[in-house]
């Protein structure tokens, strides 16, 4: 038996787009920049209304702008700080505030709404010395806190002996060895809260081959980590 597969068709799904041209409503200047209907046609076509698209090359923003005016939740990366100044910022703020009138804009009927939020990467919480992965130097006293409150997914907010909150739980970050002591010194300051986790600074570290880690204390209401 013979299989004969025609490919005419599906190639023709993407050359009927155009590029984008420099008298075009969405053109912005950038020189990479992608057609809004050809990221519609694959947006459409891979993900539905509140989906996640993820874009890794942000660019001048096309990806996010058409994902946002097809109601889809979204997540573009730009390494260059240039870039984001001059070209994908200012994009998705007029897409936003219902100013940009090229692309699929009209065909969705796009009037604006929504809003995004900017994120900047921080400096690494590890670093590797020789064939070992250690704690950043910078990674001390609230920094620390700060960066593991993230991690675990704890809303950093600073009160006594805690670090962050999420809902009724407690997050305790220890820049130290989390032995009984500090434990218990922690537990004083408890309430009705529940202690989800003591972080160590020390757990991410070498350590002496005849000095213990710290145990869990299965008697408490306390994880070590």
């Amino acid at each position: 038996m013979s299989l004969a597969i025609a490919s005419t068709a599906c190639w023709g799904i993407w050359t009927v787009i155009p590029p984008v041209n420099s008298q075009a409503k969405e053109d912005s200047g950038y020189d990479t920049q992608k057609p809004e209907q050809l990221l519609r046609r694959i947006i459409d076509a891979s993900s539905n209304p509140g989906d996640i698209v993820l874009d890794c090359f942000g660019g001048s923003g096309p990806t996010a702008a058409v994902a946002h005016k097809m109601n889809r939740q979204w997540i573009t990366v730009e390494l260059l700080e240039q870039t984001v100044n001059s070209f994908t910022r200012h994009r998705l703020e007029k897409v936003v505030a219902g100013e940009h009138t090229g692309g699929i804009t009209q065909d969705v009927g796009w009037s604006g709404g929504g809003g995004f939020r900017m994120l900047t990467v921080g400096p690494s919480l590890y670093e590797r010395v020789d064939s070992r992965v250690l704690l950043a130097d910078w990674a001390k006293g609230d920094e620390f806190a700060q960066a593991v409150a993230a991690q675990l997914g704890f809303a950093y907010e600073p009160d006594g002996p805690f670090a962050g909150t999420k809902g009724r739980t407690r997050l305790a970050v220890v820049d130290g060895v989390a032995d009984d002591v500090v434990v218990s010194s922690i537990e004083i300051h408890t309430t009705s809260y529940r202690i989800d986790a003591v972080t160590s600074r020390e757990s991410n570290l070498p350590r002496p081959p005849n000095r213990p880690r710290p145990r869990p204390l299965a008697d408490r209401d306390v994880a070590y980590r």
